[in-house]
């Protein structure tokens, strides 16, 4: 069986070593896509169509033993990235060069744990309440390591920031110190420089 590179799946499916997305991919309710231990997916496209593809989860992502998403090396500058309606495990995933590395909507159920967003427009862009996440670096972002809409919050503990214009916003108190976000409910441990 081939895996699917742009479109939808339409069956549940399993990738190992290296995948290419050439298009914008969802994952429809009612089906999962598990990725193998060290799983690297590669998003890349064509002059005529472009590299910006999104990987959008409506049904289940499951990375629970890492994984890395990246753009071809030839691609233009971002991809769009992760966005997750359903349900996702990332574990120990490292997300790099998109315009939000993982955009977390309220219909979703995350687990985000010993991840690494590296080099994206914005690590995580969070639009759901009590988000945790755990154990994450967020690395030379260029905006954003982690941005709240209004109306959402995280528990963000024990995480590294580094190199981020912005190491995390805050809805209403708007750019926070490290210090500044461990002082919130359900947040410490925190750390990072650079701000």
């Amino acid at each position: 069986m081939v895996n699917t590179q742009k479109g939808r799946l339409y069956t549940d499916e399993y990738w190992s070593g290296t995948h290419y997305i050439t298009g914008d991919l969802e994952i429809p309710e009612g089906i999962s896509l598990t990725l193998a231990p060290g799983t690297i997916v590669v998003v890349s496209g064509d002059p005529d169509n472009g590299y910006n593809h999104a990987l959008t989860i409506k049904g289940t992502l499951n990375a629970p033993d890492g994984g890395l998403f990246k753009i071809d090396e030839a691609a233009a500058p971002y991809w769009k990235g992760i966005a997750v309606e359903g349900t996702a495990i990332l574990d120990g995933v490292t997300i790099r060069d998109a315009e939000r590395g993982l955009a977390i909507f309220p219909t979703a159920a995350v687990s985000v744990n010993k991840c690494k967003f590296i080099e994206n427009l914005a690590g995580i862009h969070l639009m759901t309440i009590n988000q945790p996440i755990t154990f994450c670096d967020f690395i030379n972002n260029e905006i954003y390591g982690i941005k709240e809409e209004k109306g959402t919050s995280a528990h963000v503990e024990n995480c590294c920031f580094e190199g981020n214009t912005i190491h995390y916003y805050h809805q209403t108190l708007t750019r926070l110190t490290i210090g500044e976000l461990n002082a919130l409910d359900d947040c410490e441990n925190n750390s990072g420089g650079g701000e």
